[in-house]
């Protein structure tokens, strides 16, 4: 579906990139914490994480979500997105569709739009 490269903030200014990883949605509670625990985020030292990269086969999707997005709502979009069929899924890269259409940083905004489209067909 899609992943995002999350980066340990505190520990970029001196690794850059090797600060990170990436991570798939949709995703678990376990593979989160694996993957805190293996960019150095221990909830003392090292508490804040940023998103330094997407990478995803939905065209236009990574265009509209930012460096600081919630991992949760990452997730909720990911499980939608999960659910659509194929063709649903190409219709989102057409121009004046939700996700070309939704700002970054509103993913429940995003969300609820693509459950209101399900209803609707």
């Amino acid at each position: 579906m899609f992943e995002a490269y999350v980066t340990n903030l505190g520990l970029y200014p001196e690794r850059g990139a090797g600060a990170g990883e990436y991570l798939k949605f949709p995703t678990t509670v376990e593979e989160v914490q694996a993957l805190f625990s293996r960019i150095g985020i221990d909830g003392k030292q090292y508490e804040e994480y940023f998103i330094t990269d997407y990478d995803s086969d939905i065209l236009g999707l990574t265009d509209h979500l930012g460096e600081y997005e919630s991992l949760d709502e990452l997730n909720y979009l990911a499980h939608l997105l999960e659910e659509m069929t194929p063709d649903e899924l190409e219709k989102l890269a057409q121009p004046g569709d939700m996700i070309i259409t939704v700002g970054a940083g509103d993913i429940y905004r995003a969300g609820e739009l693509l459950l209101k489209r399900g209803d609707a067909q």
